[in-house]
């Protein structure tokens, strides 16, 4: 006797047997069925077959051209950002590598034919260190003017505000006005 199932009532008949699923249907036939490719004898291929082929390579070509340009159109866009990118790094090391070479960045930065000799170099390059001391060296050589000034004491201003020497406190003006005629007495 089966735990799971209940005692079955003397009363009542037995349950029929459970039938099995029914199959899975079968797939149906596609749509539309291919056009057989296969020639007739000493024949070549239909001209509706042929016509089917010459329109699906068709719709791949316009397919392809239309993904081209729209990759031409994306590395356009790309192209001045990274032109960009390309420019700031290039005057980060000019600020960064001129001051070690004697040379003043803001007037190699300034100097149209500066600008022309390093435009050609590509920051990621492995050379691009020394390409670019070189051409600070080549820069400054060909123009004096683009040295870095010679460094002095600082000075902040033109004229000399001190004031000379305090005065004595005994004598100190009491007032603007006798400072300023004690001055004017001098």
């Amino acid at each position: 006797m089966d735990p799971e199932q209940p005692p079955a009532d003397p009363a009542q008949p037995p349950a029929p047997p459970a039938q099995p699923p029914a199959p899975a249907p079968a797939p149906a036939p596609p749509a539309q069925p291919p056009a057989d490719p296969a020639p007739a004898p000493g024949q070549g291929f239909s001209p509706e077959y042929v016509k089917q082929l010459r329109d699906e390579a068709a719709g791949y070509r316009t397919q392809l051209r239309t993904v081209e340009q729209e990759r031409d159109e994306a590395r356009k866009a790309l192209t001045p950002a990274q032109e960009a990118a390309q420019a700031r790094a290039l005057e980060l090391a000019v600020v960064r590598t001129a001051p070690s070479k004697g040379a003043n960045p803001d007037a190699l930065l300034d100097s149209r034919s500066f600008q022309t000799a390093v435009s050609k170099l590509d920051p990621a390059s492995d050379t691009f260190a020394a390409d670019l001391e070189s051409a600070i060296a080549s820069a400054v050589e060909a123009n004096s003017s683009l040295r870095a000034a010679p460094q002095g004491a600082r000075r902040s201003g033109g004229a000399d505000f001190t004031g000379g020497a305090p005065a004595p406190a005994g004598e100190r003006p009491k007032n603007l006005r006798a400072a300023l005629a004690a001055r004017h007495t001098q």
